[in-house]
């Protein structure tokens, strides 16, 4: 049996000699059991030479639409197998022809996308306008510009990317958790710390969605016409009105943290999926009850 090499690369060689990026390797590491680093005295990651060459096969695999969940674990040999008789080349890059931008100050953004062939560029201020806009155009390249990514934006761009589905999505930031990173990515969302690169732009053909919520149903009620809907007690001399609001308040909590519960495998993905459309549709049907009080006791 050859001798293991020992540890010799910190994480940022490891990414340069593998071509797989820091932040892919933690998630593979941390999720998938890709490799084990050692440690050095102040607890940094070492890498090994078989490290690095494992990473570079499941990248290899991955770019030819292996699920990095099947191979992450498996032996050099089995991934030099795999890759040796893998007949998928891999994933060209596209460059799209439409593309909306979500910034209020996106110009540079669509200079480079005008710059780089993409002519048909479109910008938005917001996640409300952009929605407005994908509701009868759709476009190949959605890019949403934000200084600061927090978890409270995961569920907005999360039925955004829903609703532009089939278009490659890019969220440029400047400061992020990387736990939200990690999540965008898992949904298939290009996370990019700004400035955003030509190479950003050069997209592979975009998967099934499979991760997201197959079925949604609009909200009906805004929380303003929430407060309103709950003061109709008031009138009626009863309790229903407010009882009715809090229960559609708090299943459109849930809703949005279903969608921010982090995803471990394809089973995980499928429960919540699952869970996803059954609060979604229960909430549809509480908004229906509160429309009929609503419409019974408008004021005259």
């Amino acid at each position: 049996m050859a001798e293991e090499s020992p540890a010799r690369y910190n994480i940022g060689a490891a990414a340069r000699l593998s071509g797989v990026s820091r932040e892919k390797i933690r998630i593979w590491e941390r999720r998938y059991g890709a490799v084990s680093p050692g440690r050095d005295a102040g607890n940094h990651r070492l890498y090994s030479q078989d490290d690095v060459d494992r990473l570079a096969l499941i990248r290899a695999l991955v770019d030819r639409g292996h699920a990095v969940s099947k191979v992450a674990t498996l032996s050099r040999s089995e991934l030099e197998d795999r890759l040796a008789r893998s007949s998928e080349p891999a994933r060209p890059a596209v460059t799209p022809d439409r593309a909306l931008v979500v910034s209020p100050q996106g110009e540079s953004i669509i200079e480079l996308l005008r710059h780089h062939g993409i002519a048909s560029a479109e910008l938005v201020e917001d996640v409300a306008a952009a929605t407005t806009f994908l509701a009868d155009r759709p476009v190949e390249l959605l890019i949403v510009d934000l200084p600061t990514l927090r978890m409270a934006d995961l569920p907005p761009l999360t039925r955004l990317y829903r609703q532009a589905a089939g278009a490659g999505v890019i969220v440029v930031f400047r400061f992020a958790p990387l736990t939200v990173v990690e999540q965008l990515r898992a949904l298939g969302i290009q996370a990019v710390k700004a400035p955003l690169q030509p190479n950003d732009l050069q997209l592979p053909p975009p998967a099934a969605a499979d991760h997201l919520p197959a079925t949604a149903h609009d909200r009906r009620f805004t929380p303003e016409a929430l407060r309103r809907a709950a003061a109709l007690g008031d009138r009626m001399l009863c309790e229903c009105p407010r009882h009715l609001v809090d229960l559609i308040t708090d299943l459109n909590a849930f809703e949005d943290y279903s969608l921010e519960c982090q995803v471990e495998s394809a089973a995980d993905a499928a429960v919540h999926r699952e869970i996803y459309d059954i609060v979604s549709r229960a909430r549809a049907l509480v908004e229906d009850a509160l429309a009929i009080v609503a419409d019974e006791h408008k004021a005259p």
